[in-house]
């Protein structure tokens, strides 16, 4: 499969993303390069959008994230025990940690309506982070907000303008030394009081899903948590 450190092994914890919101963790049982056989977690997925794609299989070696691609075979009963067969599909690559986590994390965020009025002019957010409403045709909202967490499929953030559930938007930051602008909508709107301060908390999703786009924030996400892989 691999050499060296990167080499997964019998007895491994490893994590097969089965969707956004299904991950599977278990331990390899038997590996015969490029098979690899789990403790049997069919029926835990018999509901979920696995078949004929290549899925995400994470593990740890010494402290750095591994990943490859795996297809799900099968069963297979070896020496009287129920297992699942994957296939692996790619490459091991070094990685960090899983896609769909939710990573507390404070950064700026600047969020706008994607489209001006006519006539309108933008402008930037003043340093506090305080709304500038654009009294157009259409008005328009920009604001500097405070992320409080970031997936590769959204952010949640803190703001104080008007904003509405399903309003369209752009969503600019930066992490890890990449500058993102990404369309959006806002899924989730929440009031919020903090020491007599109103505010809401915001649930933004990610319009577009593109695998560059979403393995770079994947990365970001996995660098931060591989500090704290406790939970493996």
């Amino acid at each position: 499969m691999a050499s060296g450190i990167k080499q997964l092994q019998t007895g491994d914890t490893m994590q097969i993303d089965v969707s956004e919101t299904k991950q599977i963790k278990t331990h390899v049982e038997v590996l015969q390069d490029p098979y690899v056989w789990a403790a049997d977690f069919m029926p835990d997925i018999w509901d979920e959008n696995w078949r004929g794609k290549a899925l995400d299989l994470f593990y740890i070696r010494e402290g750095s994230v591994f990943s490859f691609l795996v297809e799900i075979e099968g069963r297979d009963k070896v020496e009287g025990i129920q297992l699942t067969r994957m296939l692996r599909v790619s490459e091991v690559e070094e990685v960090q940690r899983r896609a769909s986590y939710r990573l507390q994390h404070a950064f700026d965020v600047y969020l706008k309506t994607k489209t001006l009025g006519e006539g309108a002019e933008e402008e930037a957010p003043d340093e506090g982070g305080s709304a500038d409403v654009f009294d157009d045709e259409q008005e328009r909202l920009a604001e500097k907000c405070k992320g409080v967490d970031i997936s590769e499929t959204g952010v949640g953030l803190t703001a104080q303008g008007e904003w509405q559930e399903g309003d369209e938007v752009t969503c600019e930051f930066e992490i890890n030394g990449e500058v993102y602008a990404l369309e959006a909508t806002i899924v989730r709107r929440l009031l919020w009081e903090k020491e007599k301060t109103f505010f809401y908390r915001l649930g933004i999703k990610f319009n577009e899903e593109d695998e560059a786009q979403s393995r770079s924030i994947r990365r970001f996400i996995y660098q931060q948590q591989i500090r704290n892989a406790k939970d493996w």
